[in-house]
């Protein structure tokens, strides 16, 4: 049985840590990661992306991953950020270590177009599988695709993602990061 002084012991060390793990639960103004999330997620929306980041930011410093996904998004695109695929990779890899699908299939897509990374299809493939295990329905479909489709159907599609790609950024007047 415990004496008094190793259970105070244990009860003055809980008191002095629950302090410390609750500052990374709320920010400075009291805001849960979720809800600095979920405020940046309307300034996205409303496609304020300068407006989002400061609030993403806290969020990430917080430990979310939908947070973590949504900026690797904004660096990749150069929106409200300078553009920056190897930041957006970080970010990706970082929400994808908690378990993100959304990020594991947007790093597979990174490898599959050759995108700031070398390209390789086993890469790829290895990140869409592990978003598919999560239930990421869009890597079940592309999975599938390539499975049908073949090693031709691949370069096909992905020659028609990094179309769609290049288009998109030339649209918006931005280099084409891949």
């Amino acid at each position: 049985m415990p004496s008094k002084i190793s259970y105070l012991f244990t009860v003055v060390a809980f008191a002095l840590a629950l302090p410390l793990s609750l500052s990374f639960a709320f920010d400075a103004h009291g805001q849960s990661a979720e809800q600095n999330f979920q405020q940046a997620k309307k300034f996205l929306d409303a496609k304020q992306y300068k407006e989002a980041v400061p609030l993403l930011r806290k969020a990430v410093e917080q430990g979310s991953a939908d947070a973590q996904t949504e900026l690797g998004v904004l660096y990749f695109h150069g929106n409200g950020v300078e553009q920056d695929t190897a930041k957006a990779l970080k970010w990706y890899e970082q929400a994808a270590d908690q378990g993100k699908a959304e990020a594991m299939h947007l790093i597979g897509g990174l490898y599959d177009i050759g995108c700031g990374v070398t390209y390789s299809a086993t890469t790829a493939d290895r990140w869409y599988r592990k978003a598919s295990e999560k239930g990421y329905a869009k890597a079940d479909t592309l999975l599938e695709t390539y499975a049908s489709l073949g090693s031709l159907g691949r370069q096909i599609t992905g020659d028609a993602f990094k179309e769609v790609i290049v288009d998109g950024f030339e649209k918006q007047g931005k280099p084409n990061p891949c």
